[in-house]
């Protein structure tokens, strides 16, 4: 399970790994090594039936067993989500986590979710928590992006003269010991 807020990237390092894991084509020597990756993913929702996680997830069984160089990964999207369906389909994940026999699941399976989940379903997973970032990691991802902008030659400012980037004025800043700009209209 990946858990963290809205905009934490979770969809975002699925994504990521999807485009870099494509097997023998893939762009860097490292990745093609490994096999490609498939992902089925399954939108969870207050309505979401524990019938149509398991068609989903017998489908993705399905494809696994036919493709023997790739590797499939069933994405629960808003899994925290359907832990208010009244269908209780989450109960289902139980036998996706642990196979009753001894060999391991067929797929992967990946539950991104806004919260945690209950403890019987996390302790039967690696779970990534994504913590909310502190002021300095808004901060360099801040600085990162203006950089990018003043050195990307693509990007052209509306006002050439204009070679920096302003601070912010003083009766707007929050602290004087941050800096911060204003992004210039481009």
């Amino acid at each position: 399970f990946i858990i963290g807020k809205p905009g934490s990237s979770k969809n975002l390092s699925i994504a990521i790994l999807q485009s870099n894991m494509s097997g023998p084509t893939a762009t860097r020597p490292f990745w093609r090594k490994m096999p490609s990756l498939h992902v089925f993913q399954f939108q969870c929702s207050p309505l979401t039936t524990a019938e149509a996680i398991r068609k989903q997830y017998d489908v993705a069984v399905s494809f696994q067993s036919r493709s023997s160089d790739t590797r499939v990964v069933l994405l629960l999207d808003e899994v925290g989500l359907a832990e208010f369906s009244p269908h209780k389909p989450l109960k289902n994940l139980h036998s996706m986590l642990t196979p009753s026999s001894s060999k391991r699941s067929p797929i992967a399976l990946v539950g991104l979710s806004n919260w945690s989940l209950d403890a019987s379903k996390m302790n039967r997973a690696i779970v990534l928590s994504r913590p909310d970032p502190t002021e300095n990691d808004l901060i360099s991802t801040g600085d990162a992006i203006i950089q990018a902008i003043q050195l990307d030659p693509k990007i052209q400012k509306k006002d050439s003269s204009s070679q920096s980037i302003p601070p912010m004025p003083p009766r707007l800043r929050r602290s004087s010991s941050i800096k911060t700009y204003w992004l210039p209209q481009i």
